[in-house]
């Protein structure tokens, strides 16, 4: 599920407070957003094999309760194996916005997310487009192109 044509998907839990408030602050800026509960609908192999090679061990929260009751095999094992055994040790919320991924929901993570995108009209278009649509930011992105 990590290919596909949606502008935004945020990999975390029903539950999580920080994952609930990125979801909210987004769509109050316009941006559509799907949200998957890891637990109820686990990574695959595969989405998780790509989620470590972006994250490595940071994807996985050592200072949760779920970490700590791990028995010491897993706690132990890879990464990989963490999560696929306890959804819920995946830090959170893992942002998808294309080809980008963000971990957390920090104010870095927030400028990063937001950066690129029309600041007077909250438009979802990136400014690496070759065009924004909104007429305030047209001029703007005619010179930066040459166009």
């Amino acid at each position: 599920m990590l290919e596909g044509n949606y502008a935004m998907m945020i990999y975390g839990l029903q539950t999580c407070a920080i994952c609930q408030r990125a979801r909210k602050t987004l769509e109050a800026k316009g941006i559509d957003v799907i949200f998957r509960d890891v637990r109820s609908e686990p990574l695959s192999e595969a989405e998780l094999s790509k989620l470590i090679v972006e994250f490595g061990d940071r994807l996985v929260d050592r200072k949760s309760n779920d970490y700590r009751a791990l028995n010491n095999w897993l706690k132990n094992s890879e990464a990989e194996a963490q999560i696929a055994a306890q959804p819920k040790v995946m830090a959170r919320p893992v942002i998808r916005d294309n080809d980008r991924f963000f971990l957390g929901w920090d104010d870095g993570v927030q400028e990063a997310v937001l950066a690129d995108r029309c600041p007077e009209f909250d438009c979802t278009l990136r400014q690496s487009q070759l065009r924004c649509l909104c007429p305030r930011m047209r001029p703007q992105m005619e010179l930066s192109y040459g166009s």
